[in-house]
């Protein structure tokens, strides 16, 4: 190999984050370690959230030439003209990339593009754990069975609300105003009679968490998106049996329940 061709010799790799849309791939190259250039990357931009993930990485002889071809055959799939980011699967991304890297090694004369293989990062759980305000065993828990006639609402002002709280509850109430219409007033009242209302608080913001990202979604309407809230309220905390006849009933489709469910277990 020659003085250019070591100069030129590199990397292409196909980067996603989960902080972006799964389609979207950031698409380069480098003379160094891929890992390294994708904790660089991270790093050295205050606009991104979370560390970049290797979907595909590739050796190629000449990684400048690469880059190119690669970005031109996918530029239809561009999100910004200045930016090394494309809309697209990852793996047609890196398919692509391949497929490229060996074209140009061929007619370099020189092997086959080393597919590098990277362990990929676990996502964390987006969705806050419950704590068990109580600090109660469960061994030493007493269950107490009681018709449902017999249970009351708890009073307003059960519990006393630290400015914290309702502000946390004013952010949910507009998060939440897409689907139900019901006061500020009415539902910081409604918090206010929890014994606990920090668990019931973040409950309702894991909630939040996934509607959005449902609301996000292009398409659905006001009515699509009360059957998508009435779902994520079931998978708080209802029976088996009613969250079975609720997405029966639902009009959504399959993929979108899907997605509400996934996001709900996983919290990703």
């Amino acid at each position: 190999m020659d003085n250019e061709q070591m100069i030129e010799s590199g990397y292409i790799y196909v980067l996603q984050n989960n902080a972006h849309d799964p389609y979207v791939v950031k698409i380069g190259l480098t003379r160094h370690s891929p890992d390294k250039r994708a904790k660089e990357i991270y790093w050295g931009a205050t606009g991104i959230p979370l560390q970049f993930d290797i979907a595909a990485a590739f050796s190629v002889g000449n990684c400048v030439r690469a880059e190119k071809i690669i970005h031109q055959r996918l530029a239809t799939f561009r999100v910004n003209p200045r930016r090394e980011f494309f809309k697209i699967k990852p793996e047609i991304a890196a398919a692509i990339s391949l497929e490229t890297c060996t074209l140009i090694n061929a007619k370099m004369r020189i092997d086959p593009p080393e597919i590098l293989r990277f362990e990929r990062e676990k996502a964390k759980s987006y969705l806050a754990p419950i704590p068990d305000i109580l600090g109660i065993e469960e061994s030493k828990r007493e269950l107490v069975r009681a018709k449902l006639s017999d249970l009351k609402q708890s009073p307003v002002g059960t519990s006393k609300l630290s400015p914290k709280q309702i502000d946390r509850i004013r952010i949910l109430h507009s998060i939440f105003q897409p689907v139900f219409d019901i006061s500020l007033k009415e539902i910081i009242e409604s918090f206010s009679r929890d014994l606990i209302p920090e668990t019931e608080i973040i409950v309702w913001e894991n909630m939040a968490k996934v509607f959005l990202s449902f609301d996000s979604l292009p398409g659905y309407n006001k009515s699509q998106k009360m059957e998508a809230f009435n779902i994520i309220l079931a998978s708080s905390g209802q029976p088996e049996s009613e969250m079975d006849q609720i997405i029966k009933n639902s009009s959504l489709e399959e993929e979108a329940i899907e997605f509400l469910l996934s996001k709900y277990r996983t919290g990703k």
